[in-house]
Formats: structure tokens, C-alpha cells, sequence
């Protein structure tokens, strides 16, 4: 491919880029308005929230996603020690900064990573872009795996259970395949370091369904785990849809659909007054679920996304003695 072809592919990815992102913000506003503009409903939905019998389920809502970038860092850092020395608590710092930066358009925080990678861990802008594809990967089938699940047990009492099961079985394989070797090695075993990416993913999305769980307890529309699980794999497949920063716009508008789609799962079981009034339709409380999800998400995620740049761009600061070698405690 000739420069003349490389710079139109560049240009054709900024225009799609800065199209997504205004598009997402566009749907988020929407999304808002379709909530905020129910009148009598979304007051009658905050007094539903703030009802002292729910400040728990809030409360517990509000410390499950700094999970999420426990979990991910956790596949990204298996993935990526096959091409490298990189620390975990490093790759932690990594993934809650380029959570933040990742919402605006052409995804500055991937590319950030793939830079500090070549930069400070030695790691060939190649070798991340084959640690990326697999992480998508391995995202992808561990949102398919939990839908499908929860669809065969959405009904079965042992659903739970069935659903537990292929984090408990990665950890295994991961464990039975690892064979002692030490952290301290250059690179680590990739099949092991596989199932571990495998199993965080899957894990991550059960923290995802416990969070929707938590909300749609709170605004009284109560589901059950497996349910929630389907609720969430849409949400999550959403969020992976190029030229969108994190889903953004889209996912809330996902998850009002999966709920309407899904009736049978959602309002039978509702206790909810924006429902039995009709103000709020099944679709609409999907996505407050979500935009609460979002807000608690931001305020909870940023400092530490903060804290991620802060710590990363300072590492990334030219020294005279050059760039410090990677370890594992950390960045």
C-alpha cells in the first residue's frame, strides 16, 4: 500500500472516528431526554432510588467498578506477558487511563498503550496489536457464553451455579498447564495465560450482571441473576463496536431495548410504580438502568483514571538515564 493509500485509510478512520464519538454523544443525550423528559415518572423514579431501603444496593453498586479494571488489566496483562515483561499493577494503571481517554474519538488511549508498551516494556507494536486482537477476542466469546448460559438456565434454580462455572474451569486449566513457573521470566507460557485472559473476561461480565442486578433492584424492577447476564452481554457487545468510545450512547440504548425485547424477564416481576403508571415503558427503565450504571461508573472510575495518566505519563517522561526496566509490583 502505497503513502498516498496509507493517508486516505488514516483520514477515512479519523472521519468515522469523530463520527462515532458525535453520534454516541448524540444517543447518550437522547437517552437522557427520553428519561428526564417522562415528567411525573423520573421524579417518582429518583424517590424510588434514594429510598433508604435501596442506599445499600447503591452503595454496593458504587464499589463494584473499580472490578472492572482489576479484571481487565488481569486479561491484558496475561495476554500481553507472552511478547513481555510488564507488571500488573502497571497494566492497571495503563487500562484506568486509557478507560477515560478511550472515549473520545480514534481511541488515543489504545494507542497510548501500544506506545508505553514499545517504549518502557521492549514490546513490538506488532506483538501488541496481537495481544489486542486477542483480547477482543476472548471479550467477544466470553459475552456469548454468558448470554448463551444464561438463555439454556434463565429458568432453572441452579442457573447461578451453571454460570460460576467456566471462571472455575479457566482457573483450573490455568492452573493444571502453568507448572511453576516464576513471574520473573521474560515471557510466560501462552496457554495458561490464555485461560486466565479467558476467565477474566468472563468474570468481568459477571460483575457487569451484578450490576445491573443492583440497579434494577433499585428502580424497582427487579431480575434475576441469569437475566441480568443477557441484559449485560448486550450491553457489553455494544460497547464493542468500533468508532464508539466504551459504548458510548449506544450501550444505553441496548440495554433499553434488551429489556423490551426481553418482557417476560423484566416487568412480571416489576413492583415498580413508573411502570404500572405507563409513564415509563419497559425500554425507557432499561435505560435509566444504564445511565445510572454510566454516572456511578464515571465518578467512581475517574480519580483512579486520573491517577492512571498521572502515574503513566511520568513513567513515559525522558530521563537521562533512560526509561526504568518494568517490574511486576508495578509501575
Amino acid at each position: 500500500m502505497g503513502r498516498a493509500a496509507l493517508a486516505q485509510a488514516r483520514r477515512r478512520r479519523k472521519t468515522l472516528s469523530v463520527l462515532g464519538f458525535t453520534l454516541g454523544v448524540l444517543a447518550l443525550a437522547a437517552a437522557i431526554w427520553s428519561v428526564a423528559g417522562a415528567g411525573g415518572a423520573w421524579q417518582a423514579a429518583q424517590r424510588h432510588v434514594l429510598d433508604s431501603s435501596r442506599v445499600e444496593l447503591l452503595l454496593l453498586a458504587i464499589a463494584l467498578p473499580p472490578l472492572h479494571i482489576i479484571l481487565s488489566a488481569l486479561a491484558l496483562w496475561a495476554l500481553t506477558r507472552q511478547y513481555g515483561r510488564v507488571g500488573f499493577l502497571e497494566m492497571c494503571w495503563l487500562v484506568s487511563g486509557a478507560w477515560l481517554l478511550n472515549f473520545l474519538p480514534l481511541r488515543p488511549g489504545l494507542l497510548g498503550r501500544v506506545a508505553y508498551h514499545k517504549a518502557i516494556n521492549g514490546i513490538a507494536i506488532r506483538d501488541s496489536a496481537r495481544a489486542l486482537v486477542l483480547s477482543i477476542a476472548t471479550g467477544a466469546a466470553a459475552i456469548l457464553l454468558a448470554f448463551l448460559i444464561a438463555i439454556f438456565v434463565a429458568n432453572a434454580p441452579w442457573g447461578p451455579w451453571v454460570l460460576a462455572l467456566p471462571v472455575s474451569i479457566c482457573g483450573l486449566i490455568a492452573w493444571s498447564t502453568w507448572r511453576g513457573q516464576s513471574l520473573d521470566a521474560d515471557r510466560l507460557r501462552p496457554f495458561p495465560m490464555l485461560a486466565i485472559a479467558v476467565g477474566a473476561r468472563y468474570a468481568d461480565v459477571l460483575v457487569w450482571s451484578l450490576r445491573y442486578l443492583l440497579v434494577f433492584e433499585a428502580i424497582g424492577m427487579p431480575v434475576r441473576l441469569v437475566q441480568s447476564v443477557a441484559i449485560a452481554s448486550v450491553g457489553q457487545l455494544a460497547s464493542l463496536v468500533p468508532f464508539v468510545g466504551n459504548g458510548l450512547g449506544l450501550r444505553e440504548w441496548a440495554v433499553g431495548l434488551a429489556s423490551e425485547v426481553l418482557p417476560n424477564w423484566t416487568a412480571r416481576n416489576a413492583d415498580s410504580s413508573l411502570l404500572v403508571s405507563g409513564q415509563f415503558t419497559t425500554a425507557q427503565v432499561g435505560v435509566l438502568a444504564d445511565l445510572m450504571n454510566r454516572l456511578v461508573e464515571v465518578v467512581v472510575c475517574m480519580p483512579l483514571a486520573l491517577i492512571g495518566l498521572a502515574l503513566v505519563a511520568r513513567r513515559m517522561r525522558p530521563s537521562s538515564s533512560g526509561p526504568p526496566p518494568s517490574r511486576d509490583a508495578g509501575v
